[in-house]
């Protein structure tokens, strides 16, 4: 019996650490903005300043974005779902806050809002694709 408690107490730690480290700050994305194509340059220029202010982040440092191209949304080609991770500082320590963005390709802006992810919404996670960081740390 022993044994299987300590089990359990071992398991959660490993568990606690994965979610720890999961919380960290996200290393840097794969791709830069100007390895992209003009529509998803305009985009993703128009979608990181909106993801972060619905964000509610106060002192957004970078926005790394999926890339709307490489996101169109199935049965629906003219639209696409991307995630934003927004990068941000609070009471003097780093956080990051994960928002969906939808919007239409031939939109200008591309979308009006984005909203929290949390995995009790529709999906319980997301598989990775490569980001575009966006660099916000010079606007309010």
């Amino acid at each position: 019996m022993r044994q299987s408690a300590a089990f359990r107490a071992f398991a959660v730690a490993v568990a606690v650490a994965g979610l720890l480290s999961a919380c960290s700050a996200p290393s840097a994305p794969a791709r830069a903005i100007d390895d992209l194509g003009a529509d998803d340059q305009r985009m993703l220029s128009q979608i990181a300043p909106i993801a972060a202010r619905d964000a509610s982040a106060e002192h957004p440092r970078f926005v790394d974005c999926w890339v709307p191209s490489e996101h169109a949304i199935d049965g629906e080609p003219s639209r696409f779902k991307v995630l934003c991770r927004i990068a941000f500082d609070e009471a003097g320590e780093q956080r990051q806050r994960d928002m969906i963005c939808i919007g239409a390709f031939d939109g200008d802006p591309p979308l009006d809002y984005c909203y929290d992810w949390a995995y009790y919404t529709d999906m319980p996670s997301f598989d990775d694709s490569d980001a575009v960081r966006l660099d916000l740390s010079n606007q309010g």
